[in-house]
C-alpha cells in the first residue's frame, strides 16, 4: 500500500470520526427534545387538571369563595408562565437539533465525496503498478525470448 493510500485512509477514519461526534451530539439533543417535550406535555396536564378540578368544585358547590378564585388564577397563572417557558424551551432545542442535523447531513456527504476521491486514487495507482507490471513482465520475455 503506498504512502498516498495510507494518507487517505488514516484522513477517512478522521472523517468517520468527526461524523460519529456529530451523530452522538444529534442522539443527546434529540433526548433532551423528548424530555423537553414531555416536561411541555405534563405542565399541559397539570393546568388541564387544575381548570377541570376547579370547574368540578364550582359545580358541586354553585358558588366559589374568593379565596378558591385566587389560587386558581394564582396556579393557573403560575402554570401558564411555566408553560410558555417550557414552549420556548422545546421551540430552542428542535432549532438546535435542525442545525445539527444539517451539520450530520455534510458530514455524510463530506465522506461520501472523499470515498469516492480515494477510490478513484486507489484505481489510478493500481492501474499503474500493473502497468508497470506488464511492463517488466514484456521485458523480460523479450529479454528471455532473445537468449534463445
Amino acid at each position: 500500500m503506498s504512502q498516498r493510500i495510507k494518507s487517505l485512509s488514516r484522513i477517512s477514519r478522521l472523517i468517520d470520526h468527526q461524523k460519529e461526534v456529530v451523530e452522538m451530539e444529534v442522539l443527546q439533543i434529540q433526548k433532551r427534545l423528548h424530555y423537553e417535550k414531555n416536561l411541555l406535555a405534563d405542565l399541559e396536564g397539570r393546568l388541564e387538571e387544575t381548570i377541570r378540578t376547579f370547574e368540578k368544585d364550582s359545580h358541586e358547590k354553585g358558588i366559589i369563595s374568593s379565596r378558591e378564585m385566587a389560587y386558581l388564577y394564582g396556579m393557573s397563572s403560575f402554570l401558564s408562565h411555566k408553560i410558555e417557558r417550557q414552549n420556548h424551551e422545546v421551540l430552542q432545542v428542535d432549532q438546535e437539533l435542525k442545525v445539527q442535523e444539517a451539520i450530520l447531513l455534510a458530514a455524510y456527504r463530506k465522506k461520501k465525496v472523499f470515498e469516492i476521491f480515494k477510490d478513484k486514487v486507489v484505481m489510478k495507482e493500481n492501474k499503474e503498478v500493473n502497468r508497470l507490471d506488464q511492463k517488466s513482465q514484456d521485458f523480460f520475455n523479450l529479454v528471455s525470448g532473445q537468449g534463445r
